[in-house]
């Protein structure tokens, strides 16, 4: 247990606020796409692209693509016309790429040309445009993929290389497959192609076609592909299965028993539809910490879906029948519709002040390393945030003071969770950092005091008396020194008087403090309330 000073949370001084989702705020699901003829919508990065039918499901068709952007939710036209345009696919990969296939006249038996768009140069370009029927395009970085079909020669999957628009490649003789009637026949991912060939998932490495195909899973039904993790629905014994596999170890990451469709995975995250006896619903797992979750979607069901991490969050793109044929596309970052599991075996507490839980790694963090007076009450549940220093996602989790951030890389050491540097954080949004008090500085010939010369700032009297009294703990001797660095972090600023509040201040990496003089002699230094702040904010 922490060996600490400050042994109460002065929260109700300063008031605690229940932190609730906007999306949680509002019964009705995030929008993204109004209802229409909708269909073949593609996800990567902060863009969604998809193909919207003008004149209905029958041929002659007339199809546009059109693209959105997550972060401000606006839509553009990517590819419109005479003719039809469809199947689009997209990468935010280097360039911001589209692809979709493309007949002039859209009528049955007329062929389709693969084209391409780069949305940051507007430049339109062609792909793949020869006699044959060419479809199903899809890209992954540079490199587009898509079905070649001749009356006379069959078909074969084809390959060609954006970054040097090198002449296009046969990958494989297709004419003895039997694609798979899936959303996802074919899928690019990391310089190798993947091919449901009537349940059995084959995959080529680009580079080096010559090797042929190897034999994934069998028994697929649909299938999702991101690096070294696929997902895949099976039905073997008249059960419908959900697997989660890594394909580096061969091990099985989760495995499920349910009526699963529509199975998609980025980084760590997999979701998926789950027909329930009289519903269905969005599920998830991540796969890092083996933590389910539900998301709530607020429609009845889906028949798309899909998920990608963007710049600063995790998104969810899901598509539902509004009436008749038409759809509607909706949008919501993962943490926002995101509600995990009570798994009974996983000690929590739920804190009636703010309605919050804390379970697992996060609450023994906060039980062992200060619990209330260092950290308050949690203001969120743990919910997926893309952390901007490394554009990794991670649960993180809110608190008054703190955010935690759970590493399962370094299970079984002190760091399995990390404190955000909330200091920093508040400092630059406050405009402070260009102020004097944040300039380096030379050692303050005192007594009390100690000089940092990582940061050139000192801590003196009551502020360097409550830095040494407390930190994380990590079994050393009384409170060391190791063990204040890991919970406060080095001063980033000497002592000033805030001009919000008028109370002698100084900053830490992690942590504000604030002398408060009429308070008892105990609780004179107190945290500022960093993580309320940024939440409310």
């Amino acid at each position: 247990m922490l060996r600490q000073v400050v042994t109460c949370s002065f929260a109700a001084v300063f008031g605690l606020t229940t932190i609730v989702s906007a999306y949680a705020q509002t019964p009705e699901p995030p929008l993204l796409v109004p209802q229409g003829l909708h269909s073949d919508f593609r996800i990567d990065g902060d863009l969604v692209v998809w193909y919207d039918i003008q004149q209905g499901p029958l041929f002659p068709r007339d199809g546009d693509v059109y693209a959105a952007r997550l972060t401000d939710r606006t839509t553009f036209p990517v590819a419109t016309g005479t003719g039809d345009q469809t199947a689009p696919a997209v990468t935010e990969e280097g360039n911001e790429i589209v692809v979709w296939a493309e007949s002039s006249t859209g009528e049955e038996g007329t062929p389709y040309d693969i084209r391409g768009k780069n949305l940051i140069t507007d430049e339109v370009f062609d792909i793949a445009t020869t006699s044959a029927d060419e479809r199903t395009p899809y890209i992954d970085g540079n490199l587009v993929v898509w079905i070649e079909a001749t009356d006379s020669e069959g078909s074969r999957l084809m390959s060609r290389d954006l970054s040097s628009m090198a002449n296009s490649v046969e990958v494989v003789d297709l004419t003895n497959y039997q694609l798979f009637n899936s959303y996802n026949p074919i899928v690019l991912n990391d310089g190798r192609v993947y091919i449901n060939d009537n349940g059995t998932l084959r995959s080529i490495e680009l580079s080096n076609t010559q090797t042929g195909p190897t034999v994934e899973a069998e028994g697929v039904i649909d299938y999702d592909v991101d690096g070294d993790t696929l997902v895949y629905t099976t039905s073997q014994e008249e059960q419908r299965r959900l697997i989660v596999l890594n394909r580096s170890t061969g091990e099985t990451v989760y495995e499920a028993t349910v009526d699963a469709s529509l199975p998609r995975v980025q980084g760590p995250y997999v979701i998926w539809q789950e027909v329930l006896s009289d519903s269905s619903r969005v599920r998830g797992i991540d796969t890092d910490t083996l933590a389910t979750f539900d998301l709530e979607t607020a429609t009845p069901g889906v028949n798309n879906l899909d998920l990608s991490i963007g710049d600063d969050s995790v998104w969810v793109v899901w598509q539902a029948f509004v009436e008749s044929e038409e759809t509607a596309i909706y949008a919501a970052p993962l943490a926002e519709i995101q509600s995990y599991d009570t798994n009974p075996s996983e000690e929590q507490r739920t804190f009636p002040e703010t309605g919050r839980t804390l379970r697992g790694p996060f609450l023994n963090f906060w039980e062992q390393n200060g619990g209330l007076a260092v950290f308050g009450f949690p203001l969120t549940e743990a919910q997926t945030e893309v952390n901007v220093d490394d554009g990794q996602a991670y649960l993180t989790q809110y608190l008054e003071r703190q955010r935690f951030e759970y590493h399962p890389e370094n299970a079984g050491t002190p760091y399995e969770v990390l404190l955000g540097r909330l200091g920093v954080v508040d400092a630059e949004q406050r405009g402070l950092l260009d102020n004097e008090a944040f300039q380096p500085t030379t050692i303050v010939d005192e007594g009390n005091c100690r000089y940092f010369a990582e940061t050139g700032h000192n801590l003196c009297g009551a502020f360097w008396g409550y830095w040494q009294a407390q930190g994380l703990e990590f079994g050393d001797t009384g409170v060391s020194f190791r063990e204040s660095l890991a919970l406060f972090g080095y001063p980033i600023s000497e002592t000033f008087t805030d001009p919000e509040t008028g109370l002698t201040t100084q900053y830490t990496e992690r942590a504000r403090f604030e002398y408060h003089p009429d308070n008892p002699t105990e609780f004179q230094v107190l945290l500022g309330r960093l993580g309320a702040e940024l939440v409310e904010e």
